[in-house]
């Protein structure tokens, strides 16, 4: 399927190349690339995670969040009710709620105060 580009050059079939490219990766047996090294220089596989993983509750109650009684009242409506209610809710709840917004604005204090 050849054609002209927008600015008059000939279109290259790219489905052509899509099919090379693909077949150049399967015939491959081993990868081209070396395994992904940390900073420091250590073998991203042996990484722990853990240090990053909060492991116990966090001491955030709804009363400790000033302001932000729309988001609080949403998250309210959208996870607290159906969980003390369910009887309410035959249909089910959100399984999850994307908080949005710039540096600051309060999105791991919600989330924070959610957990506990």
């Amino acid at each position: 399927m050849k054609g002209r580009a927008p600015d008059g050059s000939p279109r290259p079939n790219t489905t052509e190349a899509y099919r090379k490219r693909v077949q150049e990766l399967q015939s491959d047996s081993e990868p081209n690339s070396r395994p992904v090294e940390s900073a420091d220089g250590k073998d991203s596989k042996n990484i722990k995670f853990d240090q990053w993983v909060l492991t116990e509750k966090p001491d955030i109650s709804w009363d400790d969040i000033a302001d932000l009684e729309k988001p609080k009242r949403a998250i309210e409506e959208s996870i607290v009710f159906p969980i003390r209610r369910p009887d309410l809710f035959p249909l089910g709840w959100p399984r999850g709620i994307l908080f949005f917004g710039p540096p600051g604005c309060g999105k791991t204090l919600l989330a924070a105060a959610v957990a506990s």
